[in-house]
């Protein structure tokens, strides 16, 4: 079965993040990290700051629990989104 992506912009940050967590689940880390921040540019493209944040956390939490280099930077990155919001959704 294939998932068509869908065209509205919003539902296809949302789609991108999750076919990144669905790549993390299968342990194919490189595609992972691609569609996150696929996800995190057109969050930032459209002006979302909660979608945006919510694609940082999500990724943060991808490459801390694979251990990466990166994990802290992406993880400081998500906190500072996230703290300037008013929006308690971002976990």
């Amino acid at each position: 079965m294939k998932i068509i992506a869908p065209t509205d912009p919003v539902s296809h940050v949302i789609y991108s993040a999750t076919k990144g967590l669905l790549e993390f689940k299968k342990g194919e880390h490189c595609a992972r990290k691609s569609l996150y921040l696929e996800a995190i540019g057109e969050a930032e493209e459209l002006g979302d700051r909660r979608l945006l944040a919510n694609a940082f956390m999500n990724l943060a939490i991808t490459e801390i629990e694979s251990n990466t280099a990166e994990a802290k930077e992406y993880t400081n990155a998500a906190l500072k989104l996230s703290e300037k919001l008013d929006d308690v959704s971002v976990v």
